[in-house]
């Protein structure tokens, strides 16, 4: 490890050999950019970050990393299995915490695939997050559903009806990735239009409240039958065949999903107090400038030049 003014100890990730646990400043770290959970309920990253030893002041389960290196040449360490632990040791205040360095490098379809199959075997992410990984593994690759399926060790029923959460409106999808909104009843009202979705689900609801707990299976989908007779609603024929997907399609998905996860870091940043804020190195807060303002200078373009087509 180099030495830094002052006597503080540089971490320096061209000294780290494969396979090895050591502990790594939080600092060092990034989350992987083709994680497929963008979502993670404060109150269950607050109950891992008090289950952690205060004594050792470390994670119980070492994080997975690999070195990696930025647009601007520079190394860090990348999350491949952790993000949960990563954020929770933040919240206890740790400064570094036990990580396993694997050295073999993966390409984009990988990590997607990999950190997929790690979530799937944790705590389970949201089915609308699922999803959107499984859909972009099919695009990445050009397999089926069967053949992912096999990838990610699940069965093709199972991707089948995974996938049926994206033909919820985005709306839809967002509340049940931040679980406002029940998956079980958004599955049910995917098969209609997004404005029959919308109703569907204000009347499940209300029949939930009325009730007083979650409805049963058989209940929703009786109710879902009965109201979409009464309003006349079709439910929509899925596509047969193997679907394609056009190079404006996945741009806008992934659109989709970077704006996602920029709306939500932006509120995360936003809540940090200014005195921590101050704490940071003076080389991060300035590129942390320069990021908000080219996403202010992106997204102004973007609402010029696309925004009024959308509307």
């Amino acid at each position: 490890m180099d030495k830094k003014k002052g006597g503080e100890k540089k971490f320096d990730i061209s000294l780290l050999e494969d396979n090895t646990i050591v502990l790594v400043p939080l600092s060092a770290i990034k989350r992987n950019q083709e994680q497929p959970r963008t979502y993670f309920r404060k109150e269950s990253l607050q109950e891992l970050a008090d289950s952690f030893d205060r004594k050792t002041k470390d994670v119980d389960n070492p994080i997975q990393l690999t070195p990696a290196v930025d647009k601007f040449g520079q190394q860090y360490l990348m999350i491949i299995d952790g993000e949960r632990r990563f954020r929770a040791a933040k919240m206890a205040g740790f400064n570094e915490v036990s990580c396993l360095i694997k050295k073999t490098k993966l390409n984009e379809e990988e990590l997607l695939e990999k950190s997929t199959r790690l979530n799937l075997c944790s705590e389970r992410m949201s089915p609308v997050e699922e999803a959107r990984a499984i859909k972009k593994l099919m695009v990445m690759t050009g397999g089926n559903q069967a053949e992912i399926a096999k990838r990610l060790g699940l069965s093709p029923c199972e991707v089948t009806n995974t996938l049926k959460y994206l033909k919820l409106h985005s709306e839809i999808q967002e509340g049940v990735v931040n679980e406002t909104i029940d998956k079980g009843l958004a599955l049910r009202i995917a098969p209609f239009s997004h404005d029959d979705q919308f109703t569907l689900l204000k009347e499940l609801q209300i029949a939930t409240e009325e009730k007083g707990r979650p409805l049963g299976s058989n209940h929703a989908n009786k109710l879902v039958a009965k109201m979409s007779e009464a309003y006349g609603m079709k439910r929509e024929k899925p596509k047969r065949g193997k679907q394609t997907m056009s190079h404006a399609q996945l741009i806008a998905l992934e659109t989709i999903r970077n704006c996602e996860r920029l709306s939500f870091s932006l509120k995360e940043i936003t809540g940090i107090n200014r005195s921590e804020l101050n704490k940071l190195p003076g080389s991060h807060l300035a590129e942390l400038a320069r990021v908000i303002k080219d996403a202010h200078r992106h997204l102004c373009d973007a609402k010029e030049g696309v925004l009024p087509f959308l509307i």
